[in-house]
């Protein structure tokens, strides 16, 4: 390389020579770190599936307009945005997008078109959208230049009208000729028309010849393996992904492998340099001298990234592109990697650090070692991305000379061959074309330019959307401005106020509820405003119930309603002795040794048990639940919102730092063949010693833990483990006390009781019209052999049973103390009102009710009847979700419904045990009078609003910037698995292995999967979930609307750049308009659909 090429191609990590014998500065270390976060912006991070989390694949392209984030977004991960232009046109076909609804699209795309004239074509005139619809619904396209022959010679194009033009326009051509001579002489008569012969062409042919070569030799930064790839067949791409697929599952593995990755607490790039030196380089990457790379390779990821960009002579602003175009080869691992990055606080992350920092390090290390090998083997040169992007476009223009054609050819492929096609649909006859000018021809032709296909797409897209969009507000509409509409809105107290998620499944439920009669049921985020951390009674494992981007203030933990109870001390040795089953089990069959033995034991066992879960369901879970229920009885719990009690506080520290001390030990001595899990009275003993922390050193020569003889550990070696204690994993006196003092605050005092009560009244709008009874009603899920069981499950709590919040809540709110402070705050609750905590199950339609041991004598009628109502609602709802599922018992008594809900919340082999948000499209802000009586089909997310109650415009701010939010993340993740499901979604189930125990993997190999599967999406043999951006109705001011959406950014990237549709209903007039990109509000006129169903 000379001096000037150096110069120009400098990096941030200078030549090869200089970054091989030399560090990066720290200046220089932070602007690559600066650089690698940028081009990380555009992967959306992807949430473990144990506390899944809905993502927008193109969360990183929000920034954009919607159709042109798609389009960047294909550029970048692959993936289509749109469905396919002949599912579209089956649509039209099939009366799902009607014609008014594609013109009212192409319009409002190129609203020039209405201002074009017309161009006369013998006594007919054709304006632009009449031009354009056959354009649309059939294709004109052209012709590839070598099938032009065989299609005039053999094809039936010279002979036959095309099958296509429909048989009103067929029968009206050959009303005066036969087809034939037709077809003959139509052809001919659009060459004449276009003056396009052999004898020569019009120059503008060949003008738009010389545009379209010079257009072509444009090319976009790929990466080297790319490249190389496309040069010589390689695979190089595919090679590359196979290492980071397995040093990326080894690393972030969550206890389901039976051996760990070492080294992992180093880090990623630190542990993968560690093993893969040993690796054999001459069988993983076909050369020894790939060892020697890997033995010179810098300690830190900044260096060796820099080493790469020397090497391949990356230029500098090509930098960033370079690496987004590494990252979004993996986009489910790179994202899963990125949310770790950003979330230090995580367990394991803390545990075992990575960052895409280390991931493109090593990534890149690959790809300069494998393309080294190919170039040396193909060109003998070493790789240079400047030398591949020119052999490229070389190899490109040799491609294009070769497969290059005559003017006239691609002039007859190009115009003839569509205005030949055009003239079909359009009725006109040969003679007609005769008064066309060439002029006007190719006028007529460049109203088709302008659409190519990816241009079709969106506008296809948006007349899809628009149909479902125009019936739904005709209905509301119709609904609100019907006679007595706001004598509707007046009810007597009700004898019930239900409160469910605004979950979509829980619509149809609701509405079965309110059925019953003296229901008042309400729409609220799933976690019910209140926030926590959870811990199920005798476990460890905190869970997040509320939104992921939240940060729980507040700790609580289930514990026995009765301590003195027998039944407690049974459940808690009958649940040790199953985890002990579980821990033994696990280790058996991980043993090299014993793992043999396992089957020839215990294969009559797994024998019966896959014959019962396959064939005989039920009683196979009788016989389950009894066992389990023999070993681990079940006892009445509690969950206490007090403060922690100091000795309480003190025995939960002690409890997870013995945790922590069994599994560093274990890691610690995992190479002593002898080392056993440690009793509690050991853990204890190294707690204290950890906690005691001498001031002088001369603890070094005693032992401080006599138990530590007995398992072997010399006193240098107690004492190193101590120190370790101490240092890395936070067991000492001045962490201790600032537990202490944390877990002193993580529960609600009286002041925050009273403030978490009021919050959630006050967004939910009840603050007047209590009940005798208030449900509280979250959701959860249950299904068996699924992967994707915590997306089932309520998104507000984490992809986890909302149970708990609501548990929460309803205990706050019974409070007196509660109650005597929200009087004084304007909410007045009766002294006859209960709060009553249930959880209902999406898959079986039955709702548990918690804690009816504190339900007051007087209110037993009461909940007598909810519990029938329930169950009322229960059998109704099931025969109505059954309509919808495949393979259901539709239009069948409910006693047949109800047995296929529950088989399928328990059948392992049940691909759909439910449909999910599946289907979701709108998302309706405001009192229920607004849909309540009408039949949504589980489509809408329904969320309590009245604007009489909220005179500061508060909460609505928090449902738009909260809730709405959440609900449009959501709509696009099942938007994107469905337009894609490979790229977007994730596959289907029948390839799905899970991994590492944070995802699945299509097969053996393969990216960390990333959205919904195709059995979630589709029934099979037709599509279930329409991908159509969330309408967002509110029944509020416009200007209400308009300054909150003027103070949030991220409400203004959605509505702008129009992500989600918004409409308003004044909650005064019942007048609906809809909210357009520049900031403007239009009134929408009734009916707008013909559909009123």
């Amino acid at each position: 390389m000379s001096t000037a090429q150096t110069s120009e191609h400098r990096t941030v990590g200078a030549n090869a020579g200089a970054v091989s014998s030399s560090m990066l500065t720290e200046a220089e270390c932070e602007k690559l770190r600066v650089l690698v976060s940028q081009a990380a912006e555009v992967i959306s991070p992807n949430w473990p599936m144990r506390t899944f989390a809905y993502r927008n694949s193109l969360m990183g392209f929000e920034h954009l307009h919607f159709h042109d984030a798609i389009s960047h977004a294909k550029d970048l991960l692959g993936g289509e945005g749109y469905l396919s232009i002949a599912e579209y046109r089956a649509c039209y076909a099939a009366g799902r997008i009607s014609e008014k609804e594609l013109l009212d699209a192409l319009r409002s795309r190129e609203p020039t078109l209405a201002t074009q004239d017309s161009i006369r074509v013998g006594k007919q005139s054709f304006h632009p959208e009449t031009i354009l619809l056959p354009h649309f619904v059939y294709g004109i396209d052209s012709l590839n230049p070598k099938l032009l022959q065989w299609q005039l010679t053999e094809g039936n194009a010279s002979r036959r009208i095309r099958p296509d033009v429909p048989q009103t326009i067929k029968d009206q051509l050959l009303a005066y000729d036969e087809e034939e001579f037709y077809i003959h002489l139509l052809w001919s008569k659009s060459l004449e028309a276009l003056a396009i012969s052999e004898d020569g062409l019009p120059e503008s042919y060949k003008h738009a010849a010389t545009e379209d070569t010079a257009h072509s030799t444009h090319q976009s930064i790929r990466t080297a393996a790319e490249i190389l790839d496309d040069l010589i067949n390689s695979d190089l791409n595919r090679d590359i992904n196979e290492h980071m697929v397995k040093w990326c599952a080894a690393f972030a593995d969550e206890g389901m492998a039976d051996w760990s990755m070492p080294s992992r607490t180093d880090g990623f790039y630190a542990a993968w340099k560690n093993i893969a030196r040993r690796e054999a380089f001459r069988w993983t990457l076909g050369s020894s001298s790939s060892a020697q790379g890997m033995r010179t390779l810098p300690e830190r990821p900044e260096d060796a990234i820099a080493l790469s960009f020397a090497l391949l002579r990356i230029p500098e602003q090509h930098q960033e592109q370079y690496l987004r175009r590494h990252l979004s080869q993996l986009p489910g691992w790179t994202g899963y990697i990125r949310w770790r990055s950003k979330n230090p606080d995580y367990p394991e992350q803390g545990r075992h650090p990575i960052d895409p920092l280390e991931y493109l390090a090593v990534r890149m290390f690959y790809e300069v070692e494998l393309a080294k090998i190919v170039c040396q083997r193909t060109w003998g040169i070493n790789p240079e991305l400047p030398d591949l992007i020119a052999r490229a476009q070389s190899k490109k223009l040799e491609n294009s000379d070769a497969h290059a054609h005559d003017l006239y050819t691609e002039a007859v492929c190009q115009d003839a061959w569509r205005l030949f096609h055009l003239a079909q649909f359009l009725d006109i006859h040969p003679e007609d074309l005769q008064t066309l000018s060439p002029e006007d021809a190719r006028s007529l032709l460049s109203w088709l330019n302008r659409f190519p296909t990816d241009v079709l797409r969106p506008i296809w897209h948006e007349a899809y959307e628009a149909q479902y969009r125009n019936s739904l507000l005709t209905r509301l509409i119709s609904h609100r401005q019907r006679p007595g509409y706001n004598e509707s809105t007046q009810h007597p107290r009700p004898r019930v106020n239900a409160v469910f998620c605004i979950d979509a499944r829980s619509e149809s439920f609701r509405r079965h509820l309110e059925a019953q009669g003296g229901y008042a049921t309400i729409g609220f985020a799933g976690f019910f405003g209140t926030p926590i951390y959870y811990r199920l009674l005798d476990r460890e494992e905190e869970l997040l119930l509320c939104p992921v981007l939240i940060k729980p203030k507040y700790e609580v933990r289930e514990g026995p309603r009765w301590n003195q109870d027998p039944e407690v001390l049974e459940y808690m040795l009958g649940d040790q002795w199953s985890r002990f089953g579980h821990h033994l089990f696990h280790q058996i069959k991980s043993n090299p040794t014993s793992s043999y033995l396992t089957f020839d034991l215990f294969g009559f066992v797994f024998g019966l048990v896959m014959l019962g879960k396959t064939l005989l369901l039920k009683p196979y879970d009788l016989i389950r639940e009894w066992f389990r229920r023999w070993l681990v009885p079940p006892v009445a719990t509690q969950i206490p919102v007090e403060k922690f009690p100091e000795e309480e506080r003190e025995a939960f520290i002690a409890g997870n730092q013995r945790a922590l001390i069994s599994e560093a030990f274990e890691h610690r001595f995992s190479h002593r063949h002898d080392v056993v899990a440690l009793p509690q009275s050991i853990l204890e003993a190294f707690r204290l010693a950890a906690l005691g922390e001498p001031e002088d050193r001369s603890y070094r020569t005693t032992r401080q833990i006599a138990a530590s003889e007995q398992l072997g550990l010399s006193v240098d070696e107690e004492q190193d483990f101590l120190e370790e204690l101490r240092s890395d994993h936070g067991i000492n006196s001045l962490t201790h006390q600032a537990q202490l003092k944390y877990f002193a605050e993580r529960r609600f005092s009286p002041a925050e009781q009273a403030a978490v009560v009021e919050n959630s009244l006050r967004v939910m709008c009840l603050t007047k019209g209590f009940a005798r009874l208030v449900l509280l009603c979250a959701h959860g899920s249950t299904t068996e052999n699924n992967p994707y069981a915590s997306a089932y499950h309520c998104g507000a709590c984490g992809g986890n049973p909302g149970g708990p919040t609501a548990r929460v809540l309803a205990s706050l709110a019974n409070r007196v103390s509660v109650r005597q402070e929200l009087w004084d705050l304007g909410i007045e609750i009766p002294n006859d009102t209960w709060f009553i905590a249930g959880e209902h199950n999406t898959t079986t339609d039955r709702v548990a009710l918690f804690d009816l041991e504190e339900v007051p004598e007087g209110h037993r009628p009461d909940l007598l009847q909810l519990q029938k109502d329930l169950e009322a609602a229960w059998r109704r709802n099931t025969q109505e979700r059954c309509n919808r599922l495949p393979k259901a018992p539709s239009r069948s008594p409910s006693t047949a419904t109800a047995r296929h809900t529950w088989n399928s919340s328990r059948d392992w082999a049940q691909v759909r045990p439910e449909w999910g948000l599946s289907s979701n499209a709108a998302f309706v802000i405001g009192r229920r009078s607004l849909t309540q009586g009408l039949t949504l089909d589980g489509r809408s997310f329904l969320h309590n609003y009245d604007q009489s109650q909220d005179t500061t415009g508060r909460t609505l701010e928090t449902i738009m910037t909260a809730p709405l939010v959440v609900v449009q993340t959501i709509n696009s993740q099942y938007f994107f698995s469905a337009t894609d499901t490979w790229a977007y979604g994730s596959g289907t189930k029948v390839l799905h292995n899970v991994v590492s125990g944070v995802g699945v993997m299509l097969g053996r190999h393969s990216d960390l999967q990333t959205g919904f599967p195709l059995q979630s999406m589709t029934t099979g043999a037709s599509r279930f979930h329409e991908p159509l951006r969330i309408l967002a109705i509110i029944e509020a001011d416009t200007e209400r609307i308009s300054s909150i959406i003027s103070r949030h950014e991220v409400l203004q990237r959605f509505f702008t750049n129009e992500w989600m549709y918004l409409v308003s209903c004044c909650p005064t007039t019942g007048t609906f308009s809809q909210y357009h990109p520049e900031g403007t509000w239009k009134m929408i006129a009734s009916p707008i659909s013909q559909d009123k169903s």
